[in-house]
């Protein structure tokens, strides 16, 4: 048996297991195992999230001590290029395909960089408002000035 914490499981408590999974049917004995991959899946999750959030705080108090932020702006397709994740500086965000067609179109009708980083602004705010808890920053212009300019310099409109 595998533990992935640093608990040890008492030989008693295995016993009782083993003795209680011989009285189940089947069909049971699969209701319970789906709620054991279930409770493993989201410990992995909650370490994950605990994981991201150290690094956020870590981040972001490094910018300050540094007096500095980093705003810069990259984009990662997924394989499939169904999604996608955009970082600013550290902090990630996924978007999927029809989002981020949204966005390259907005960008590309602006009729200049500030135009289209105050119809991101807006479009972010009205679609995506989980986007302000992880890029958390002062000069909101600038950061989305840089994916103005990330989305400009990668992404095309077809028929254009």
């Amino acid at each position: 048996m595998n533990i992935s914490t640093d608990e040890k499981i008492d030989e008693k408590l295995l016993q009782r297991v083993g003795d209680l999974v011989e009285k189940l049917t089947p069909d049971e004995l699969q209701s319970i195992i789906r709620q054991m991959e279930i409770l493993i899946h989201n410990r992995r999750v909650v370490r994950e999230f605990q994981e991201r959030k150290e690094a956020r705080r870590v981040a972001r108090k490094t910018a300050e001590e540094n007096n500095e932020e980093n705003l810069d702006v990259k984009i990662i397709e997924s394989e499939d290029g169904k999604s996608f994740r955009m970082f600013v500086g550290n902090f990630p965000k996924m978007f999927m395909l029809d989002e981020m067609r949204r966005m390259v179109k907005l960008c590309h009708s602006s009729k200049d960089p500030d135009e289209g980083a105050k119809k991101l602004y807006v479009w972010i705010t009205n679609n995506r408002k989980d986007f302000f808890m992880d890029i958390q920053t002062n000069n909101k212009e600038q950061v989305f000035r840089n994916i103005h300019d990330c989305l400009i310099r990668r992404y095309t409109i077809k028929g254009q």
